[in-house]
């Protein structure tokens, strides 16, 4: 019983505290679902990442480049959708940087299967998926 009793004497008295520095201007809080300020690292900081594309050319898809001045050393690239997204210090510019950068997306064209079988079996494909999913009714025409 003493137990209970001094755990709500505790909350009282924090309760109790936070309420007169709210009135003083001293605690700000978060409703539910909001991200406060002082909850971030990063607080005080705009935006630091600067966001560029290039468009696709015929031996890769378009390009997402995003320097940022939080990365220091390591750049890194995945796949978001059908576009590459490469992340790469903001330090590194020019030359050095579309280097960076192309290296980057060869690693990663090497890394992901390569799906140009052809057209050939590109239609036989899709006439075996017709035969099995759609009770035989043939797709008029098969493009990429």
């Amino acid at each position: 019983m003493a137990d209970a009793t001094t755990e709500a004497l505790e909350d009282a008295a924090i309760s109790a505290v936070l309420a007169a520095q709210r009135r003083n201007g001293r605690v700000t809080t978060a409703s539910t679902g909001e991200h406060h300020r002082l909850m971030s690292k990063h607080a005080n900081k705009e935006s630091d990442t600067t966001i560029t594309i290039e468009p696709p050319r015929f031996d890769r898809p378009e390009v997402e480049i995003r320097a940022s001045t939080r990365r220091k050393k390591t750049g890194t690239a995945h796949w978001s959708g059908s576009r590459i997204v490469v992340l790469i210090p903001a330090r590194i510019k020019g030359r050095e940087r579309m280097t960076f950068v192309d290296d980057l997306v060869e690693r990663l064209m090497t890394q992901r299967p390569q799906n140009s079988a052809g057209d050939g079996s590109l239609e036989d494909r899709a006439r075996a998926l017709a035969e099995r999913y759609n009770d035989g009714v043939m797709p008029s025409s098969v493009r990429w």
